[in-house]
């Protein structure tokens, strides 16, 4: 019920709710030896972004979605949905129509929208030792037999149509995908610590007691279970089990061979990737032209025009038609309060790449001096349980200023951050007339009109951490604030909180540029949002119709302003609605903002140092600055309307 996972599971520690603990114990109940299984699957990028159309961008990214949850449902028959950790899967409609084939009754229906690819392509289990060499064996089967039945529909349609030409290659690049990679790690006896160590050394080349990241923890433990007020079990270490099961999973897919591919001479390359042979001829009706395509993108041609045809049409219908990039760009998605008249002759397209940042630290607990802010055991632990004096005896300040460990239900919560984030993506997206190709966790992948990309992009990293922004879904208010969700003042779900944060990649060309360039674009921006940008971030690639590319990166926040809520402020004053509206002030404007910079000393630099010079609040750039604007300021304003102007 709405509320429920966010009521405290422990008055003691109240930093998780009943719902995520409940979870847990169902995962770990009637588990004697408990194992961790990581799996994941790929290759993930090349696949998708093989594309030149909307459909096949979003074909191979169902496919993949499809594929994941095949393996899901898998471990699901086997152990139950709760052992599986990450991710959550209860807003997934395959799960409810799963779970209901199991003739399990189901009051909540409320799911993700069925158009929408949401399952990452790697999940984490927990399950029972005995059981993990027979359960990856059945993974990977019904893994590969999924993907051969589709691969073997799609044949069988060229080979009907007489477009196949070669089935010899057609099996050769069929078994090329896909990868798939495990890794398991048995839990020691509940009392066996020693085991833990060894294994913890094994992996990271130190004892626990050894580590500097973990001393803290270890000595405090030992502590305690030397006393006569806490005897710990395995429970504590979970942490350091799960690292360690993750750095296994990184050792596989760097050892695990992948099958070499040999072709035939005498075919050209494909006509979308160029990395296999074309082997199926295509007709591209829209453009009267004719494609090769390789195995791989036939089998997405193939689900978008067959076998994910329903799904099509029934977006089709929600919106009058199935939107191509052109459509996108035209803005023929946006909501009628947002309708634009943008011109064909110009219209461009964004394509907006996001990614949680340090999500990997973030679910496995890792500190290192650039992580994000994790929740300290002092921030943790309720006021009266820091009260109690045997409590201070045996906890130290040291300890409690450092960060909490990770524990079964810290994962459930993040799993389940996701998904509530997840289910917001569409709304924003829908909102500023894109088309959201990916949402699975923290990877947002959508296509915009490129006025509306900024804004989006923006709200977007805000609903992901619970930042301040208020949204509407028709008759409902929808907010976001310190880290939750409310809906109609209501309280909903947490999300991933105030100290978490995104990254945005975003290419901006004509509707016209090629889709895999964009996309490439795009994936390299999100890169330099994170490394140049330092991530919390976004950066721009500008594609223009001569070929030039513009490259901007910016922090999300600047000097405790929002950068892009402060851009759309200043473009207010230098753009316009209606043609016969005079420019307030010359764009030159800004190009003369960026190119000049103050120092506090009064010398002029090209150095972006206007950060000290705010801060020193100096009567020469706040002089230097007036009369910058006096000079783009439009003549035919009256000197009180060009007073307030420069106010403001």
């Amino acid at each position: 019920n709405m509320g429920t996972e966010l009521i405290p599971a422990d008055t003691r520690i109240p930093n998780h709710s009943i719902l995520d603990h409940l979870f847990s114990t169902s995962a770990l109940s009637g588990i004697d030896k408990k194992a961790f299984v990581f799996f994941a699957i790929g290759p993930v990028q090349s696949f998708i972004a093989s594309a030149r159309k909307t459909t096949d961008l979003w074909a191979g990214s169902y496919l993949l979605s499809d594929l994941s949850m095949e393996c899901m449902l898998t471990v699901a028959d086997e152990f139950g949905p709760d052992s599986i950790v990450f991710p959550d899967l209860h807003q997934q409609a395959r799960v409810k129509k799963w779970l209901q084939e199991q003739n399990v009754p189901i009051s909540d229906s409320n799911t993700l929208s069925e158009y929408l690819p949401s399952v990452p392509n790697r999940f984490i289990a927990i399950v029972e030792n005995s059981e993990v060499e027979n359960l990856v064996s059945l993974v990977r089967e019904k893994l590969h037999k999924k993907w051969k039945d589709i691969a073997n529909r799609a044949k069988g349609h060229y080979q009907r149509e007489g477009n196949l030409l070669n089935e010899d290659l057609w099996e050769k690049q069929i078994n090329t995908f896909p990868e798939f990679y495990y890794a398991s790690l048995v839990w020691p006896k509940e009392k066996d610590i020693e085991e833990v160590s060894e294994k913890f050394k094994a992996l990271f080349g130190e004892n626990i007691e050894e580590s500097a990241e973990y001393k803290k923890f270890i000595s405090t433990i030992k502590k305690i279970s030397e006393s006569d007020t806490y005897n710990p079990n395995i429970g504590p270490y979970y942490g350091f089990l799960f690292e360690s099961a993750r750095r296994i999973l990184d050792s596989a897919k760097m050892t695990t061979p992948i099958p070499q591919y040999n072709g035939i001479d005498g075919f050209d390359k494909d006509s979308i990737s160029g990395s296999f042979e074309g082997i199926v001829k295509y007709s591209k009706v829209e453009e009267d032209e004719e494609e090769t395509l390789n195995a791989l993108d036939a089998v997405k041609r193939y689900c978008a025009d067959v076998l994910y045809k329903d799904i099509l049409d029934d977006l089709k219908k929600k919106n009058g038609l199935v939107p191509s990039t052109t459509d996108i760009a035209l803005g023929k998605l946006l909501p009628p309060d947002k309708k634009r008249d943008i011109k064909k002759e110009g219209a461009k397209i964004a394509v907006l790449m996001m990614d949680g940042d340090h999500m990997g630290h973030w679910i496995s607990g890792k500190i290192t001096p650039d992580s994000p802010k994790f929740p300290t055991w002092k921030e943790s632990f309720s006021d009266e349980v820091m009260k109690h004096t045997t409590f201070k005896e045996y906890i130290s300040d040291d300890f409690l200023n450092s960060p909490h460990a990770v524990y079964p239900a810290y994962h459930r919560a993040i799993s389940k951050a996701l998904a509530t984030f997840t289910k917001y993506v569409e709304l924003i997206v829908r909102n500023h007339g894109g088309l959201l190709i990916y949402a699975g966790g923290d990877d947002v992948l959508a296509f915009l009109p490129a006025p509306e990309v900024f804004e989006c992009a923006n709200e977007l990293r805000k609903a992901f951490s619970g930042k301040y922004l208020k949204i509407r879904d028709g008759d409902s208010e929808i907010v976001f604030k310190e880290g939750f969700v409310f809906e109609n003042g209501r309280p909903v779900a947490q999300l991933m909180g105030l100290n978490s944060s995104m990254s945005a990649g975003i290419a901006v060309g004509h509707h016209k540029y090629p889709l895999a360039e964009l996309l490439k674009h795009a994936r390299q921006a999100e890169n330099e949002a994170k490394e140049k940008g330092g991530r919390d971030a976004f950066c721009l690639h500008t594609i223009r119709r001569s070929g030039q590319i513009s490259i901007s990166t910016s922090k999300w926040d600047y000097l405790a302003n929002d950068v892009l809520e402060v851009a759309e402020n200043i473009l207010s004053y230098v753009t316009t609605k209606q043609k016969k509206e005079k420019l307030k002030i010359s764009p030159k404007l800004i190009k003369t903002l960026v190119e000049r910079r103050l120092y506090p000393n009064g010398k002029y630099s090209v150095v972006p140092d206007a950060k000290l010079a705010y801060e020193a609040k100096n009567e020469d750039f706040e002089l230097y600055l007036e009369n910058l604007i006096e000079r783009r300021i439009n003549v035919k304003l009256n000197k009180e309307e060009k007073k307030k102007l420069k106010k403001k």
